[in-house]
């Protein structure tokens, strides 16, 4: 599989004039940009991250495949992850809790706050859902599609903002020399080149979740009953290096990697983990495989540890939390939103006491059939 090249770092040998554009490649007047940035008051992290925040939540545009033709009601924050479902099961006084994957420590969220993200209008979020969100998990192709679409969208909303929030952390680089704001310009070069990959891989799988909401005959999935005291919810999509063994199955400097969808789901008949991808995928197959091939003990904590380890968009109960040890929460903090892994953060050891399944998941692939119109 082709590798993926990053361009070369710019060479800053001297200086602009004032009125010459500045090094930096922003577009801007020397003079009007880094000439006196080494002077400048440093850019203090919390208040990037506030902007950056700020950022994410002004982004909205509904992702419905027909909007904005059909669209009415405004752009909501809508939940993906549902409060009523979902949330609710695993809240105590009406939070849960989230890791964050920066500072690894817990945080009280709001149930009504938590997995939200303005991606959809009043109609299109009330409508599109319903054969997911108000009926009982059948495992159909719609509902499948349903559930992939969603944390596609949610996905694609997410780094679309992370794009448009470059120009602010490319200002971190304030009150350190000339030397220090090359290297820092050059990385974040090769960020926001990633970040426009990333964008692009994920705009071609949101336009393939889109056509399965018409006729949903590429997705498959592996779904797995959980018990109804599990403590954890989720929705999301990744493109794991490693499987549950610690095998490694691709890498993320390759171009066309294989991706899924993974979601941790209640609804009136159960809690359902449901693994989703728009097949043929032989490298996702594997690693279904691999979660297969471990022991029913085990299974449970497994899952546990793919959410904690690719989804921001994790929520955990606080009883849960509250309940485990301190070398339990230090495992958990350590796998948590994992950026270089070492392949181990799949592989449960027992160390997360997370419930066991009601029984043994064999099947590769556990896909039911279109419910019939």
């Amino acid at each position: 599989m082709a590798k993926i090249s990053v361009p070369p770092a710019r060479v800053v040998t001297s200086l602009p004039g004032r009125n010459d554009e500045c090094w930096c490649g922003s577009g801007k007047k020397f003079k009007k940009c880094h000439l006196d940035r080494a002077k400048s008051e440093p850019t203090r992290e919390p208040v990037i991250r506030r902007e950056m925040t700020r950022e994410f939540e002004r982004a909205s545009a509904c992702m419905h495949p027909r909007a904005p033709s059909e669209c009415s009601g405004g752009i909501i924050r809508a939940h993906t992850v549902q409060r009523a479902t979902s949330l609710a099961a695993i809240a105590s006084n009406g939070h849960v809790i989230r890791l964050n994957s920066e500072t690894r420590s817990p945080e009280r969220i709001g149930v009504r706050e938590a997995s939200t993200f303005r991606g959809f209008c009043e109609h299109h979020d009330g409508t599109l859902f319903k054969a997911l969100d108000t009926r009982a998990f059948s495992g159909s192709r719609e509902q499948l599609a349903l559930l992939g679409f969603r944390a596609t969208a949610q996905e694609l909303h997410k780094k679309q903002s992370a794009l448009r929030a470059q120009s602010l952390i490319r200002k971190t680089d304030a009150g350190r020399s000339v030397i220090s704001q090359i290297e820092m310009q050059n990385y974040f070069d090769s960020a926001a080149f990633g970040a426009h990959l990333g964008l692009q891989d994920m705009q071609v799988e949101k336009q393939r979740w889109d056509a399965e909401l018409v006729d949903p005959a590429n997705v498959e999935a592996l779904i797995v009953p959980l018990p109804k005291d599990y403590p954890m919810r989720c929705t999301g999509t990744c493109a794991p290096e490693f499987d549950f063994g610690g095998t490694r199955r691709q890498s993320l400097d390759e171009q066309l990697l294989a991706n899924w969808t993974y979601s941790i789901h209640s609804a009136s008949n159960g809690v359902f983990a449901v693994m989703a991808w728009l097949g043929p995928s032989p490298i996702v197959q594997r690693m279904v495989d691999s979660f297969c091939s471990l022991p029913h003990s085990l299974q449970g904590e497994a899952l546990g540890r793919l959410a904690l380890t690719h989804f921001e968009n994790t929520f955990i109960s606080e009883n849960w939390w509250s309940s485990l040890t301190p070398s339990a929460r230090d495992e958990a903090a350590r796998i948590v939103g994992t950026f270089d892994p070492r392949g181990d953060e799949l592989i449960p050891s027992g160390s997360l006491p997370f419930p066991n399944l009601t029984e043994p998941v064999q099947t590769l692939r556990a896909v039911a059939p279109s419910e019939p119109k």
